[in-house]
């Protein structure tokens, strides 16, 4: 769940935020053909649980999630599936679960 989330990340690593999803795409190059293939950036397309708990897109998509709240019931996450040329955004229940990937603070 996103608050999981917000403490899995210990210092000097942290949960990304929106700002940290959006320098990811610029610096990976997603112009190119296959930008998945040519970065140093990899994850398995775990899916999601939705906030029923049932898993969903298993295999087909990786779901992280973002530092960022929407509102109270909901923050933003960062999907893509294989072969995308963009990373896609959303808000999300925060009684869902989705992956972390955790930055290091510079």
């Amino acid at each position: 769940t996103w608050s999981d989330a917000k403490v899995v990340c210990r210092n000097p690593w942290r949960l990304p935020s929106r700002s940290d999803w959006s320098n990811l795409e610029i610096n990976i190059g997603l112009l190119s053909e296959n930008p998945w293939e040519k970065s140093f950036f990899r994850a398995k397309s775990g899916g999601f649980r939705s906030k029923k708990g049932v898993y969903e897109l298993l295999g087909q998509r990786a779901d992280f999630w973002s530092a960022d709240e929407f509102d109270e019931n909901a923050a933003y996450y960062y999907y893509f599936a294989e072969g995308d040329k963009e990373i896609h955004s959303n808000k999300y229940s925060k009684n869902g679960a989705l992956s972390v990937r955790c930055v290091k603070n510079l």
